[in-house]
């Protein structure tokens, strides 16, 4: 497959796409440099070849002419037909390639004339797949015969209508003659191209070569080029591990992961929340950032981020553009009143904490927890379960795991004086419990340990008041495992496969 297209931007990202007929690969994908006004359609999209054919080459076994004959690389397949006869010049001159469209002189130095000098010259292209399909045409001419003195000069015609003015090809220099708009094959599926002498000609229409192409419509726009280096900025000066490659933003179904964008006539980025987030990113905020110029959300979380936002960040938060900010974990943002000025507004402002302050920090927070938790045992108070209502609850409004410390009268309180026994483990039997807020909990007593897995229930807290202990865990509302084994107490027993 040969394209002609003409990029707006720096780069050009290539996709290949499974559409249900297979995987897709690719062998070999070359680029070469092309005037861009050769092959230039009035309509939107690229040129994709058709066809470009070598009339009138007299070889026994005519091969495909290509790269060293051809700087475009253009791939020329001769032609031929049993109504036409093959003429051509002495000797391949070097002014067949003056043309802008640098035509070899190994194509252009043959060409077709019917046999019949009073017949026109004729081609018939069938056209059974889409009648409506649209080309665009590009005839090559050049005089290959000393004349003498006698006229040749033809008229074009497609679909039976004329098409241009006449032609008379120049000796040993090449003429395009080119459609400005597109050709279809209309009702009749076939596409019908005639050369037909005028009345002063005296010799019968030749052709050297002819290229067809049709249109490919690219339905989507490149991203906007300064979102496309902002992000390839950040992703390698933070050398993030990720497969992002090619468009950011295209195409739509595969646009990289964690990003979001705008799907208008330039697609722009304007979310980056998910792949940035705890991704291990150290160092300085890029200004790179502030070029995504549609930037609304922005995620830093959970890195090790330091420094200063830039300016031009903040600014977009000041102006409304950058709506949801969540910094990085070394960030200290808080929105600070502006000085001078005589206004309230605010701007966001950044403070940088320092290694050294946060390990200050950490060693007086261990520190105070562990004296608070000594002076919480001597005096034998009732930990975080007071009055029968749980003060320390998640953000969430559920409680999350941990060793949470209960007295003997809360457990009683829990369990209704242990009142509803739901089975026996190694440590004792175990009972069920509401806790204030209304979450079941499961009770059993002695050993205290701390494990996360997805395959065993969590430890939600405990009781150590003097003799008395009792673990308190999640309930499980499908039975335990021996349930599930023996099919007792419950509807649907565990077949061999999730046994194993």
């Amino acid at each position: 497959m040969i394209i002609i297209h003409i990029p707006i931007t720096d780069t050009i990202d290539v996709c290949l796409i499974n559409v249900g007929q297979g995987t897709p690969f690719i062998s070999v994908l070359e680029l070469r440099p092309l005037n861009d006004s050769l092959y230039n359609p009035s309509e939107p999209g690229s040129p994709l070849r058709y066809n470009q054919w070598d009339f009138g080459t007299q070889q026994e076994r005519p091969s495909i002419i290509r790269e060293k004959d051809d700087i475009y690389d253009r791939i020329w397949n001769p032609f031929t037909w049993g109504s036409w006869v093959s003429i051509n010049s002495s000797f391949v001159s070097s002014s067949f390639s003056t043309s802008d469209y640098k035509l070899p002189g190994i194509v252009m130095v043959t060409a077709a004339r019917p046999s019949n000098e009073s017949e026109p010259w004729g081609i018939n292209l069938v056209i059974d797949d889409d009648p409506a399909r649209k080309f665009y045409m590009y005839m090559h001419f050049a005089e290959v015969e000393d004349l003498k003195g006698e006229i040749r000069e033809f008229t074009i015609f497609m679909n039976d209508e004329p098409y241009g003015w006449p032609v008379v090809p120049r000796f040993l220099f090449t003429d395009t003659i080119y459609s400005k708009y597109s050709m279809s094959g209309s009702t009749l599926k076939k596409l019908s191209i005639s050369l037909k002498r005028t009345n002063r000609s005296t010799l019968p229409p030749i052709i050297n070569a002819m290229e067809m192409y049709t249109i490919k419509e690219l339905s989507q726009s490149s991203s906007q080029q300064s979102d496309v280096d902002a992000i390839k900025r950040i992703k390698s000066d933070y050398a993030v591990s990720r497969n992002w490659q090619g468009d950011p933003c295209l195409p739509m179904e595969y646009q990289w992961d964690g990003i979001t964008c705008t799907h208008n006539t330039s697609p722009a980025i304007i979310s980056h929340c998910k792949n940035l987030s705890s991704s291990n990113l150290f160092g300085n905020i890029l200004p790179s950032f502030s070029s995504l110029k549609s930037l609304q959300n922005l995620n830093l979380t959970g890195n090790n981020l330091t420094g200063p936002v830039p300016q031009a960040v903040i600014d977009k938060f000041k102006d409304g553009i950058l709506r949801s900010w969540r910094k990085s974990k070394s960030l200290s943002v808080s929105l600070m009143p502006r000085k001078g000025g005589g206004g309230e507004d605010e701007v966001l402002h950044s403070v940088l904490i320092s290694i050294l302050s946060a390990i200050v920090l950490l060693i007086l927070i261990t520190a105070f927890v562990i004296f608070i938790r000594k002076l919480t045992k001597r005096r034998k108070t009732k930990g975080i379960y007071n009055n029968g209502a749980v003060t320390e609850c998640s953000k969430e409004g559920s409680l999350k795991p941990g060793n949470f410390e209960f007295s003997f009268s809360d457990v009683a309180t829990i369990t209704n004086n242990f009142s509803r026994p739901i089975g026996r483990g190694g440590f004792g039997n175990v009972y069920l419990g509401n806790l204030a807020d209304g979450t079941q909990v499961a009770v059993k007593a002695k050993l205290l340990t701390r494990i996360h897995h997805k395959n065993l229930v969590n430890l939600i807290g405990y009781c150590n008041d003097g003799t008395n202990m009792a673990l308190i865990y999640e309930y499980m509302f499908n039975g335990n495992l021996q349930q599930n084994l023996s099919g007792r107490e419950t509807a649907d027993v565990l077949n061999w496969k999730q046994r194993l």
